[in-house]
């Protein structure tokens, strides 16, 4: 992959921050750290470190970046939101792609409260189409059993006649 977004969790308080990773045509890779307190916890960083050292991305001697965002959060718990925001304007950055208008909260949870009911009924109409599936499956082999057993009576009631000669 060229660009590799994580939202890292940390516990201690518990929260959300973001790692980009892009790996340029050189073959550098670059870290941007995000995070959205204006005074953020020590462990988001140390959980970062840990979460890139273990999937190999960074030596034992790496340590995370100072974030790079200029802009932060004012509510207690919109961490996770803010990076998933980041995801978004990067991406549409990365492709070229104009700014979405700045959604407030309240439109980012219905949008996404609406996307979650979305994913739910997909997944209601999938588990109806296997259910469907299964019924005709097992109707299907109802029918050949039946069909099967059917034979199996005829068979038996047609006993072919034993005669002495051929005359």
């Amino acid at each position: 992959a060229r660009h590799l977004y994580i939202v890292v969790q940390s516990a201690g308080p518990s929260h959300y921050t973001l790692v980009e990773i892009h790996k340029n045509e050189d073959t550098d890779m670059s870290i941007e750290f995000r995070d959205s307190l204006g005074d953020p916890p020590r462990t988001a960083a140390a959980m970062v470190e840990e979460v890139l050292r273990g999937m190999g991305l960074v030596d034992e001697t790496w340590q995370c970046p100072p974030r790079c965002n200029k802009t932060f959060q004012t509510g207690g718990w919109e961490c996770g939101i803010w990076a998933t925001r980041w995801i978004e304007r990067s991406l549409r950055e990365r492709r070229a792609e104009g700014r979405l208008q700045p959604a407030s909260i309240a439109d980012i949870v219905t949008r996404t409260n609406e996307f979650i009911e979305k994913i739910k009924q997909a997944s209601k109409k999938r588990l109806e189409q296997q259910a469907q599936a299964k019924a005709k499956a097992e109707a299907k082999a109802r029918a050949k059993a039946e069909a099967k057993k059917k034979l199996e009576h005829r068979e038996r009631k047609q006993v072919e006649p034993v005669f002495e000669t051929f005359e």
